[in-house]
């Protein structure tokens, strides 16, 4: 207890004064703000990278502040990239960017947080999400198959179709038909340059064989779906004939025959009528196919050629004599040859029979004598010798096949 009174309470004050005075000095706010506190990102095409979006850090205090660390964690990290440009001090008032982008790996939700740690501080984070999308390209069917159509006749179209099952749209790149018969095949569509997600567009096929038998090609269409180009195989069936001979050459006498096998072969399921025929043949020769017209169905079948030849001929007339009477004359003798006989028929005396027999003879003998016709000759020359390459036809509407032989025509 101070016992001088009023002089200790002035004391008092005093001391109380200076230890205020001691204790005096300038405060300092410390502290960060980062916004937003939430990105979300619009739906991606999985393995496609979005646009940025910007988080700010701003040092709410006067004093700098460090920002110690950046980082994205959290179940799907690895979809959401930071870009870290608050990597120094940070004076007080200032701010800093942080730049986030979304690479979905896989279809649907996807989430993260972004950690931001200022030295002295406690940590801040900002929740991301997005969601990962991506197109499905299907065709439908895999295999398109024509039936049997005859070459060069257009066959009725087929269908392919695009639907895109996926959650993303796609775009549409090029639709082709490649392989080893592609000129066989055509194509139009309506899918235009883009074909939304649930979305579904026709490609248009036309066969037109160019040849017999088996005939493919490949369809493709280059999108932006996984497993990008899709393909579709494209078969159908020429239907035609080949034709082949047998033996291939033959040698024989003019006016002999040659028969050959021609053999009709079906491709792709031909089954129609076909008609045989023969050209370039030698010179006086004929061609009989048997049969003249043959339907495969399905099987080859043979038919018999008969190539018959002309030998050369000489036909010689024996030569005539013409009476030296004309045709008046020629008459009355006649008659008085018939009165001749008769006497001597009636004439008992031998020497008057013989006269008269003698007269009747000179009397034939002139009906017999006269000028002679010239030799008739009539000759036909055959088949010429040579060797010859003839031909051998098959037609069935509009197609058309041949072949050829050799024959060789000895003298």
């Amino acid at each position: 207890m101070c016992r001088f009174g009023l002089f200790c309470r002035i004391a008092e004050f005093s001391l109380g004064a200076a230890l205020v005075a001691g204790l005096s000095g300038t405060a300092f706010a410390q502290g960060i703000s980062v916004t937003p506190s939430t990105l979300t990102f619009i739906s991606q095409t999985v393995g496609t990278t979005s646009a940025s979006q910007d988080v700010t850090v701003k040092n709410t205090g006067t004093a700098a502040v460090t920002i110690n660390s950046v980082t994205v964690t959290g179940k799907n990290s690895g979809d959401f990239t930071a870009s870290n440009a608050c990597t120094t001090s940070l004076a007080g008032g200032a701010s800093c960017t942080i730049g986030v982008t979304f690479h979905p790996s896989a279809t649907g939700s996807r989430t993260a947080s972004l950690s931001i740690v200022p030295s002295g501080f406690s940590a801040s984070s900002v929740s991301l999400s997005g969601t990962g999308v991506q197109a499905n390209i299907v065709l439908s069917p895999a295999t398109l198959t024509f039936p049997s159509t005859l070459v060069n006749t257009p066959a009725a179209t087929g269908t392919i179709t695009v639907t895109n099952s996926g959650s993303a749209d796609s775009s549409i790149i090029s639709i082709s038909i490649s392989g080893p018969d592609a000129g066989d095949f055509t194509e139009t569509n309506n899918c235009g340059s883009t074909l939304a997600n649930s979305a579904s567009c026709m490609i248009t096929v036309t066969f037109t064989p160019s040849a017999g038998g088996t005939r493919t090609a490949t369809l493709t269409v280059a999108d932006e779906a996984p497993g990008s180009p899709q393909t579709a195989t494209l078969s159908g069936q020429g239907a035609d004939f080949m034709l082949s001979i047998s033996p291939g050459s033959q040698s024989i006498n003019a006016g002999g025959e040659a028969v050959y096998t021609l053999t009709v072969t079906p491709l792709g399921g031909f089954d129609q009528p076909i008609s045989i025929s023969c050209t370039n043949l030698p010179s006086l020769s004929t061609c009989d196919a048997s049969p003249a017209t043959v339907t495969p169905s399905g099987v080859t079948v043979d038919v018999t050629l008969d190539l018959s030849t002309t030998a050369p001929s000489v036909n010689v007339t024996w030569p005539r004599r013409r009476p030296p009477f004309g045709p008046l004359a020629s008459r009355l003798l006649l008659a008085l040859m018939v009165l001749l006989a008769m006497l001597t028929l009636f004439l008992r005396k031998p020497p008057s029979r013989l006269i008269l027999g003698l007269a009747l003879l000179a009397m034939l003998s002139g009906i017999s004598c006269g000028e002679s016709t010239a030799n008739a000759t009539v000759s036909t020359p055959g088949t010429s010798p040579g060797t010859y390459m003839f031909s051998v036809s098959g037609a069935s509407g509009s197609l058309a096949h041949s072949i050829s032989g050799t024959l060789t025509v000895n003298n």
